[in-house]
């Protein structure tokens, strides 16, 4: 039997972070493969963008989904992105909202905690389960996914949750898409994914995160010239009082506004919130509700196209399992 092909797109981050004596330096995706030893697929190698991922833009996001592109284009039966984790979710979203709910060929996220130059680093493990999944042609059903610490999650639903530990991802709301141990690979079944995939990405789209005594004409200011705007609000979608007046006079001049929940407001989905002329995030984070909304504004010429888009885009990735 024929090994599978696997094309890494390295974009840099704390698996690559090497520290020598007193300098910093990112080790290229070639030696990160190179230090996996024999490997039971032909790996291929990609550099792009590079350094920390909390400075990576949406523009420089599609060069990482282009790239993905470019290898599934050339023949790739899987594809790894190694990525920084502080970005990661929202690159791994995107990329799964532009490659579509088609997706054909396995591509998986992998990144880590601890830097390369650690005695106890992470990434080496985190990779070698990368290439593995990526390797599995039924992983492409479950749309694009990552994988850390023996963890497979779905890119709609990969969250961040702690800064330090190896532990830092969970499902939201989960559960996770699977897991692998010693090697063995075992997936729930996926859920349903229906959307039009986007073409581009707008710019103008801010977000700005709601607190109780947040005055309404700073909402306004900041909501002046904008192309779509998202609040990240409390509990079940709730904004406070004294803001309701001001997000009306935004949505009735035509504003897209999305309200997202800092914690997940389960059966919020996007087409609920219409009454109230905006459009809850259907428990998609702020950040990656700002990616969907760029995406929509981005992709339709009309208010009405728009709002069609950026419902598939926020509930999607959302079914029974």
């Amino acid at each position: 039997m024929s090994q599978s092909r696997i094309h890494v797109v390295a974009t840099g981050g704390t698996i690559a972070s090497h520290l020598d004596g007193s300098t910093w330096s990112d080790v290229d995706g070639q030696t990160l493969v190179d230090e996996l030893g024999r490997l039971p697929a032909q790996v291929s190698v990609t550099d792009v963008v590079g350094g920390d991922s909390a400075s990576l833009t949406p523009e420089a996001m599609l060069h990482v989904i282009k790239a993905i592109r470019q290898a599934i284009d050339s023949g790739a039966d899987g594809v790894v992105v190694t990525h920084g984790t502080d970005t990661m979710e929202q690159t791994a979203y995107l990329a799964d909202l532009f490659l579509g709910p088609g997706l054909d060929v396995p591509v998986v996220f992998t990144g880590a905690m601890r830097p390369h130059s650690a005695p106890d680093r992470d990434g080496t493990a985190n990779m070698r389960d990368a290439i593995a999944l990526a390797s599995r042609p039924g992983v492409a059903a479950q749309g694009v996914v990552a994988v850390l610490n023996g963890v497979v999650h779905s890119a709609c639903e990969l969250t961040k949750v702690n800064a330090t530990c190896i532990d830092a991802f969970v499902s939201v709301p989960g559960p996770p898409a699977g897991v692998i141990h010693q090697s063995t690979v075992s997936l729930v079944t996926p859920k349903s994914r229906t959307w039009s995939t986007p073409v581009a990405l707008a710019g103008g789209v801010r977000l700005i995160v709601a607190y109780q005594e947040l005055e309404a004409d700073l909402v306004a200011q900041f909501a002046s010239g904008a192309s779509g705007l998202v609040i990240e609000v409390f509990g079940a979608l709730n904004l406070p009082r004294g803001l309701w007046e001001t997000v009306h006079h935004l949505t009735n001049a035509g504003l897209l506004v999305v309200l997202a929940a800092r914690p997940f407001a389960d059966g919020f989905r996007s087409e609920g919130m219409d009454f109230l002329g905006v459009v809850g995030s259907a428990g998609r984070s702020a950040m990656k509700a700002r990616l969907a909304l760029m995406a929509a504004i981005g992709s339709a010429p009309t208010p009405e196209e728009r709002l069609a888009l950026l419902h598939g885009y926020l509930d999607g990735g959302i079914g029974n399992v």
